[in-house]
């Protein structure tokens, strides 16, 4: 998993090659870890009234999210032609809840032997 994040950061303008379902469930698997901590840490300065410390958590979290969204676009892209699909299809996420379920179906396809441009 270590490696996968590794490279999903070395990797973060990289549009061009293929990322395997492997490698993107893992980033995936990861970053989930790390915002349910980041949540689970927001949750704890929230109950204890600390409100500068939340703040600074919330703060955090907002650029983590930001930060990770850089890389991970590539990463989709990358995934989507290593099933065989067009990058174009990334467009999905602005059609709400059908869009983000059908590129979850898509990112489970197995890799096809045909790179699509």
């Amino acid at each position: 998993m270590i490696q996968a994040y590794k490279n999903f950061w070395k990797q973060a303008f990289n549009y061009k090659g293929v990322s395997t379902r492997k490698d993107y469930w893992l980033v995936a698997l990861a970053n989930a870890l790390i915002g349910l901590i980041l949540g689970i840490l927001i949750g704890i300065t929230g109950a204890m009234n600390e409100v500068e410390i939340l703040l600074g958590m919330i703060v955090l979290l907002i650029f983590y999210c930001l930060a990770v969204l850089v890389p991970t676009l590539p990463l989709c892209v990358r995934r989507l032609r290593d099933a065989g699909f067009h990058w174009a299809f990334m467009f999905f996420n602005f059609i709400p809840y059908i869009g983000s379920l059908v590129l979850t179906v898509l990112y489970c396809m197995p890799t096809k032997n045909k790179v699509v441009e």
